[in-house]
């Protein structure tokens, strides 16, 4: 299957870029055009082994 990849200089230390990566919900939505819904499962907050409903804007879930 084709994949295009891009690559982004960003001046953040790794741990910010990383927690930013792995921000759910409400807070993904306004920084990651790729979803259009997201939601923790049987969970309240992110954590290990915490897993989560992503749907995407071209339907793929």
């Amino acid at each position: 299957m084709p994949q295009v990849t891009a690559e982004q200089w960003v001046p953040v230390p790794p741990d910010t870029a990383f927690a930013v990566s792995q921000t759910t919900g409400e807070v993904r939505l306004s920084w990651d055009p790729f979803i259009r819904h997201q939601h923790l499962i049987d969970a309240e907050r992110p954590a290990k082994d915490v897993r989560t409903l992503t749907k995407a804007r071209v339907g793929r879930r």
